[in-house]
């Protein structure tokens, strides 16, 4: 077992770490361009972005396969901290612990007495901040659970969709890309009952559309502000009534929460909505199971600026929301939703009327400036 290494920033971790491999004859080539050999300007981002990737451990793993004695950032960072956020801390622990269990025991011996604490779960710290936030954000899920959310389920309360309002639904979502998602539902509204008739085979009312005049009809139909928007309706649409029969109901029923997940992004919905989409079926009670919430940019600088005082990056927020609700993520999504909406704006937000304020680490630091807005 080697002495771990004791470098003072992260720029020298960094480098450290391409150090060490290259001396174990391994080159960390994707490594070095992701931080430009630690000279990159936004290091502790990307480095907390590399860290709480899924996808990057598995590339770690087929390196310590070849190369059993390898130094990680994650074994610097596990250990030293560096000033990266909690959650990206205690990934960097949980990945260097499992890594030295697949080489059969630790790979590294620390000389240094500092000790990085692990963040706080809400299991771990009942009475902590984590709880706290959980805590009210399930709450305010629960005050506002009764308001109008998702056109053309909600209103069933439980009952099952049919398949006429399930095909407007999806095409709602289809639409909530780069767009408000009230013009999103109005536009797939207009779309399917105004302009279409309100067919009960939506998707193949708009196959039957040749793609070249469904793209001229581009600014007559006015559905998005982008071509792209425009023709993934067709293009999804096509998918819909190939592989399911043009009736969405098809490709969530009888099937758990992930398959559908995986079904609605090999349509082409896209990673972000499709959790959306599952969501909002567990919500209105068309499926069971749990998922992850829809780290849209609004839900990134709400939990990010709960958290951590700034926006998170989309796998950040995905992370986090696990750890504040490990039963099911997903719930805190309306209520993140709501406050992003309501009071934690881009620009000027409402801080003194958000009901999580308490908690909140961007409250915490403007101070005067926060509290004095809006009064």
């Amino acid at each position: 077992m080697r002495h771990l290494p004791e470098p003072q920033n992260l720029r020298e971790a960094v480098k450290e770490v391409i150090r060490s491999n290259s001396a174990d004859r391994y080159h960390p080539g994707r490594f070095i361009q992701a931080t430009e050999a630690g000279e990159a300007k936004d290091l502790k981002r990307i480095c907390e972005h590399m860290i709480l990737n899924p996808d990057t451990l598995t590339w770690l793993v087929d390196a310590l396969r070849t190369h059993g004695s390898l130094l990680f950032l994650e074994d610097l960072v596990a250990e030293y901290g560096y000033g990266l956020s909690p959650a990206a801390i205690e990934e960097a622990q949980r990945r260097a612990r499992a890594l030295d269990e697949l080489v059969g025991g630790g790979r590294w011996k620390s000389k240094a007495a500092r000790v990085v604490p692990q963040a706080p779960t809400p299991q771990q710290a009942a009475d902590g901040r984590l709880r706290r936030i959980a805590e009210q954000l399930l709450k305010l899920r629960g005050e506002r659970g009764g308001e109008f959310f998702w056109p053309w389920l909600e209103e069933l309360e439980g009952r099952s969709v049919d398949k006429k309002r399930a095909n407007k639904f999806l095409l709602g979502c289809i639409l909530d890309w780069q767009i408000h998602a009230d013009r999103a539902w109005e536009n797939a509204r207009r779309l399917a009952e105004d302009v279409l008739g309100d067919p009960e085979d939506l998707w193949g009312a708009i196959a039957a559309i040749p793609l070249a005049q469904w793209m001229e009809r581009f600014n007559q139909y006015s559905l998005h502000r982008f071509q792209k928007g425009h023709e993934r309706v067709w293009t999804i649409g096509r998918r819909v009534l190939s592989q399911y029969r043009g009736d969405a109901r098809n490709i969530w029923k009888d099937v758990p929460p992930s398959e559908a997940l995986s079904r609605l992004e090999d349509l082409g919905v896209g990673e972000q909505i499709s959790r959306m989409v599952v969501g909002a079926l567990m919500d209105t009670g068309q499926i069971e199971g749990i998922g992850d919430v829809k780290p849209d940019r609004h839900v990134c600088r709400v939990l990010g600026r709960i958290l951590e005082g700034s926006p998170l990056q989309p796998d950040q927020v995905v992370y986090a929301s696990r750890q504040l609700s490990p039963e099911n993520p997903w719930l805190l999504d309306r209520p993140l939703y709501l406050i992003g909406k309501e009071f934690c704006f881009a620009q000027d937000p409402n801080c003194p009327a958000c009901p999580i304020r308490a908690e909140c680490k961007y409250y915490a630091s403007k101070g005067d400036q926060a509290r004095s807005y809006w009064r």
